[in-house]
């Protein structure tokens, strides 16, 4: 029995979008399963940084963004993997011009609307509200369950690809292990409205302490993007699936720097382990 499609994509971020307007110029038919109906509007990134600007920019995707790469020197110089703090002061300095790009400010939700367009205008098969909840395989094809608007039905494709996230179900159904150590950090993230008393207080670069890690962003309107990370005996967090309130992330800055601020409006939170 013949394929449905060449490719399913599971997950509608921007590495499955990016990953739907490769497939479509080499050719195949990717069908993008985002379980989301519509866009949150909401951004867990706000920088480009490394080779993503490279890639956009092969193919001609920075100008859709609408946002200058920043110097250099004006960048924070810290990076991280997966929790563990990076210094990239040496690789910037040193490195061949354009080699290491500068970073390019860019929400995630204004990347993943260029790349959902993109995508789109190739041909792909964009299907929002669209949940894949299994699947089977043998030696000629994956089988692929989907849950849609309309109900479950079932898709026949050559290739299954998992960009589905941390949690990946597409990895969990394939028997595919995700080996590693138990989480030493703890980071928590909010995006919230200070009071006009405390921005003379917030640092201007990522400010690091003995107990962690602290950031805030600027986001217009009077939003800031809180960022804490807790690495010596961080507390734990009930359940990653669950935001934390708004006390517990005002708490953890106060562990962290010391101080107290006076939050109000969370619009987005979030927590999660790592290291």
């Amino acid at each position: 029995m013949s394929a449905d499609v060449d490719v399913v994509v599971a997950g509608g971020g921007p590495a499955g979008l990016l990953l739907a307007s490769e497939l479509r110029l080499g050719g195949a038919e990717p069908v993008v399963l985002e379980r989301l109906p519509a866009p949150t509007g909401l951004s867990k990134a706000l920088v480009l940084v490394g080779r993503v600007v490279q890639a956009l920019d092969y193919r001609g995707l920075l100008e859709r963004l609408g946002a200058g790469s920043v110097p250099a020197a004006a960048y924070s110089r810290f990076a991280h993997l997966g929790g563990i703090p990076l210094e990239v002061s040496g690789l910037i300095d040193a490195a061949p011009p354009g080699y290491f790009p500068a970073p390019v400010p860019a929400r995630q939700a204004q990347v993943e609307a260029v790349l959902e367009a993109r995508a789109r205008e190739l041909g792909a098969d964009i299907r929002r509200g669209h949940e894949l909840v299994g699947l089977s395989q043998n030696q000629d094809a994956v089988t692929v369950k989907a849950r849609g608007p309309q109900g479950t039905y079932r898709l026949r494709a050559r290739y299954l690809v998992g960009c589905d996230g941390a949690h990946s179900l597409v990895r969990k159904q394939a028997g595919i292990g995700f080996p590693g150590t138990a989480p030493t950090q703890l980071h928590w993230l909010g995006e919230v409205t200070l009071a006009e008393a405390d921005l003379s207080r917030l640092p201007q670069r990522i400010e690091r302490t003995a107990a962690g890690l602290f950031t805030a962003v600027p986001l217009g309107e009077g939003v800031h993007r809180i960022v804490v990370s807790e690495w010596t005996q961080p507390p734990e967090h009930a359940d990653p699936d669950i935001p934390p309130t708004i006390d517990e992330l005002r708490a953890a800055v106060r562990r962290v720097v010391g101080i107290d601020l006076a939050m109000r409006q969370p619009r987005w939170m979030s927590a999660n382990a790592a290291g």
